[in-house]
């Protein structure tokens, strides 16, 4: 989806991105008539989130969905115009309360960034709608919150705020709305000129985002003295930018990707993933030196050679995934996007994207998440090689449950599965839908994006690896079905553990 109207990061010359090109990829399809029941089964049940309260269907494509740590809450951004009251064009945020308890009632879909005045859809400064993205909501603690931030170029969320590109977090109990990118010491400056890509720890006290001009930064919310934010990475003119913070969910850590050297062994030109521990600045704010651990290693200690982006990490930050086109294990030869597992006090490292006799896969595999254990995570992935009956040759998400004795076994499941348990979005399945979108290549595109439809893709897990929300076009997921036009966020439930 495009986000014409957020500030962008300039460009670079040395900048290596992902881009188009990593995320295109194409494979062989497979007609409906070679469908089967897939295998590993499970006992899931998925349920659509993305709908208005006269049960319809979102009538804009919705993406980037996150789901809280006790699996409560949802949020998501969406183009939708039919999911609450406040319509009106451009891309919002939009919080579900799937346990229906702080929000009763047959639907429990709320927009989350309104006009602090009128209650009505935000606005940019000019008048014109505004757009908000890139959501993440906390737990609720002690009767209090949650509390969800998303970045907006809206202009009227705070009273007396002037400034346009900023990250902010609301009380989901409250309405209250704070800026959150304001500079130390200062209640009407911002600290950067657009923040962007904002986490939050479990508890809400952690919020951790990225400037678009490379700099990486963590606010305690309950800290009121110029050192309440902290810049944990700053880039420079010759040593780039970094990128796609996610935080621990107990606030202890942050992970992200960098195209700066950050560590000794890091000597390529490539992007790779460093962790930072943020524990002796919360126990101290004066103590603002930070030393990045290098993440994505080959066995000698050095960065992988190519580029490793969309780290994940578990609760206390001792697990962490990525995906990266280097082969970071013997066998991984295949030459695509794979994702990753890395134990940080271990250092073992291991490929995530197996199929169910150990292979490795015949596609890319990309956004790798974690369970607060560390030993779930969920992924999407064009092979139609990682679990049996994947015969619809698109991409899917998937969860992988490792053996925590040998964490280089495990059992791989499809989520994104009918209820019948056969593969959901088969070609030709959904009647108001063509056969898939291409890339300019020829290959379908794992994104989930306006006009990327029928694809699965985006998974988040809850804390226990009870719940996963994803992004699919998917007409088939659920029944009655969708007519597979946008994408919707669905989530399936297995109960804690996880499949």
């Amino acid at each position: 989806m495009s986000h014409a109207h957020l500030p962008r990061a300039r460009s670079r010359t040395t900048r290596r991105v992902l881009g188009a090109t990593a995320a295109a990829v194409t494979f062989g399809t497979i007609g409906p008539s070679a469908w089967a029941a897939v295998s590993p089964p499970d006992s899931g049940v998925t349920k659509i989130v993305s709908v208005s309260n006269t049960g319809a269907t979102g009538d804009k494509t919705s993406t980037r969905a996150r789901i809280s740590q006790d699996g409560r809450f949802v949020t998501f951004q969406s183009a939708a115009l039919n999911l609450t009251s406040q319509r009106g064009g451009g891309t919002h945020v939009y919080f579900t309360d799937l346990s229906g308890v702080l929000i009763p009632g047959g639907n429990h879909t709320t927009t989350v960034d309104l006009d602090a005045t009128t209650g009505g859809r935000c606005k940019t400064d000019l008048g014109m709608n505004g757009h908000s993205t890139i959501s993440e909501v906390s737990d609720r603690v002690a009767g209090d919150g949650p509390w969800v931030v998303f970045a907006s170029d809206c202009f009227n969320l705070v009273p007396g705020w002037a400034h346009v590109g900023d990250v902010y977090i609301k009380n989901m109990a409250t309405g209250n709305v704070q800026v959150v990118s304001k500079a130390n010491g200062s209640e009407t400056q911002p600290i950067a000129p657009v923040s962007v890509r904002p986490v939050i720890s479990d508890d809400g006290r952690y919020v951790a985002w990225n400037s678009t001009a490379g700099d990486v930064f963590v606010r305690d919310m309950r800290d009121t003295t110029v050192n309440r934010t902290v810049r944990v990475v700053a880039s420079t003119a010759s040593n780039d930018e970094s990128l796609r913070p996610e935080i621990s969910g107990d606030g202890s850590h942050l992970i992200f990707a960098s195209d700066a050297r950050l560590a000794a062994g890091d000597t390529n030109l490539s992007r790779n993933v460093y962790l930072v521990d943020l524990r002796a600045w919360q126990a101290n704010k004066a103590n603002k030196t930070f030393k990045p651990v290098l993440v994505d290693v080959t066995p000698t200690g050095q960065a992988a050679p190519s580029t490793s982006s969309r780290p994940g990490i578990n609760r206390d930050g001792t697990i962490v995934t990525f995906q990266s086109f280097s082969g970071l294990v013997a066998d991984d030869t295949n030459g695509v996007l794979d994702a990753y597992w890395r134990n940080m006090v271990s250092g073992q490292t291991v490929l995530l994207s197996r199929g169910w006799g150990g292979e490795v896969p015949n596609g890319q595999s990309t956004r790798p998440q974690l369970d607060d254990s560390g030993y779930v995570a969920a992924f999407t992935s064009t092979s139609n090689a990682l679990v049996k009956g994947d015969t619809n040759g698109r991409p899917d998400a998937f969860i992988r449950k490792l053996n925590r004795t040998n964490p280089a076994q495990g059992t791989t499941y499809v989520i994104s599965q009918r209820p019948d348990g056969n593969i959901a979005g088969g070609v030709g399945s959904c009647p108001a839908q063509a056969a898939g979108t291409t890339s300019p290549g020829g290959g379908l595109v794992a994104q989930a994006r306006a006009g990327n439809a029928n694809i699965a893709t985006r998974p988040y897990l809850s804390g226990d690896a009870g719940r996963v929300v994803f992004v699919s076009g998917m007409c088939d997921l659920v029944q009655p079905g969708t007519d597979g036009t946008v994408n919707q966020i669905y989530v399936r439930t297995y109960g804690p553990g996880g499949p």
